[in-house]
C-alpha cells in the first residue's frame, strides 16, 4: 500500500515537473514569437520609410507633402500599404467612429483643415504657410 502511494506520488511530481517545463516552453516560444514579430513589423516600417524616400519628389511640392504624411500616417498607425479611398473607409472609418476620442479629434482637425484650405490661393508662399501650419496641427 505505502509502495503504492509513493509510486502515485511520484507520477504526479513527474506529471507537474513535465507540466511546468511544457509551460516554459510555451511562454518561450510566445516571446520568441513575439520578439519576432516586433522585429518583422520594424522591417516593415523601415522598409515602407526608405521606399518612401527612394521615390520622393521635389521637397516643398504638394506631392512631397502628401506623399510624406501619408507614409507617417500608414507607419505611425500601422495601415495597410497603399492606404486607398478604400480602405479608408473599410478599415479607419469605421475604427475612428468607434472610438468617441478619435472622432472627436478627427472632427476638429477637420474644421482646422476647412479654415485653412480656404486661405489657399495659387502664390506659393501662401501654400507653403497653410501646408507648415496644417504640419505643425498634427505633429
Amino acid at each position: 500500500m505505502r509502495a503504492e502511494a509513493e509510486a502515485r506520488e511520484r507520477a504526479e511530481r513527474a506529471e507537474a515537473a513535465a507540466r511546468r517545463q511544457r509551460e516554459a516552453d510555451a511562454k518561450a516560444e510566445a516571446d520568441r514569437k513575439a520578439k519576432a514579430d516586433a522585429q518583422q513589423a520594424e522591417k516593415a516600417e523601415k522598409e515602407a520609410v526608405e521606399a518612401a524616400a527612394a521615390t520622393e519628389p521635389e521637397p516643398g511640392s504638394a506631392e512631397f507633402e502628401w506623399i510624406r504624411w501619408m507614409t507617417v500616417i500608414q507607419v505611425r498607425y500601422r495601415l495597410p500599404v497603399p492606404l486607398t479611398p478604400q480602405t479608408i473607409k473599410r478599415e479607419v472609418l469605421p475604427a475612428v467612429s468607434a472610438d468617441k476620442t478619435w472622432s472627436l479629434a478627427c472632427r476638429q482637425a477637420k474644421r482646422t483643415m476647412t479654415t485653412r484650405v480656404g486661405q489657399v490661393t495659387n502664390e506659393a508662399q501662401q501654400i507653403r504657410d497653410v501646408v507648415r501650419a496644417l504640419s505643425s496641427r498634427f505633429r
